[in-house]
């Protein structure tokens, strides 16, 4: 992958006009509704966190899908998945062999509270940015623009970050990556996160109580998880 700077006269105006496409096509999606009845919202990320050297910790990469809608909440990642509906969340892990039965978190199935939890750049955001650097690069035919946002000092205290690269691709119009370098003091050096899938029209097959990811319909431990302890918080 080779970077090609632009000029610098043309790279405040490519910086300017990449912004400004940035912006405008996260505010649009931010501003999207979920589905409502049998239609779903489906997303598909990656998330690299990186530490600082000093702490010694390796880095944790999780592939994520989410789904909402219907009055459900799936997400599922590498290890973890968890399932919600009015009456029960379910969490499932995988490498613990665990399955813990719980209340559901009155706020987890709204629609609008948990696509604002799933934004991170919104218009306060944009409206944070002190400076603004620019390059290009080629992507399997794609040409990407690599904005480089250099945050201000409101930022760093109320975000913890204090650069953003955002990789645009400007032949499909979408962001394909982005990174956050965090100040010095916070417990991560930079996150990074890709966007593999993102669909407000999402045709899904669910079943109709999330209890039945982990129970059939006897109150039996599904087959693949006879050895999976089961807690039913519940109970008590």
């Amino acid at each position: 992958m080779s970077l090609h700077f632009a000029s610098f006269s043309q790279k405040a105006d490519k910086a300017q006009e990449c912004l400004k496409k940035i912006k405008e096509y996260t505010l649009q999606k931010n501003s999207l509704n979920l589905p409502s009845g049998k239609d779903y919202y489906y997303l598909k990320n990656k998330i690299q966190i990186s530490f600082w050297e000093k702490t010694e910790m390796p880095d944790i990469v999780e592939n994520i899908e989410m789904i909402v809608g219907n009055g459900q909440l799936h997400y599922i990642a590498d290890d973890i998945e968890m399932h919600q509906d009015k009456n029960d969340l379910l969490l499932i892990a995988h490498n613990a062999k665990s399955i813990i039965r719980t209340y559901p978190r009155s706020e987890s199935t709204n629609s609008k509270e948990v696509k604002e939890k799933m934004q991170f750049l919104d218009k306060a955001f944009f409206d944070m940015i002190d400076k603004l650097l620019i390059a290009e690069y080629n992507n399997q035919g794609d040409n990407i623009q690599l904005l480089e946002m250099q945050m201000n000092k409101k930022a760093q205290s109320v975000y913890s970050v204090n650069k953003v690269l955002c990789h645009y691709n400007t032949n499909k119009n979408n962001i394909l990556k982005t990174e956050l370098f965090y100040v010095e003091d916070y417990q991560y050096k930079k996150m990074t996160i890709w966007y593999y899938d993102e669909n407000y029209d999402y045709k899904a097959n669910l079943k109709n109580k999330v209890i039945y990811y982990a129970l059939d319909k006897r109150g039996k431990l599904l087959s693949q998880y006879q050895n999976y302890e089961f807690t039913n918080d519940k109970d008590f």
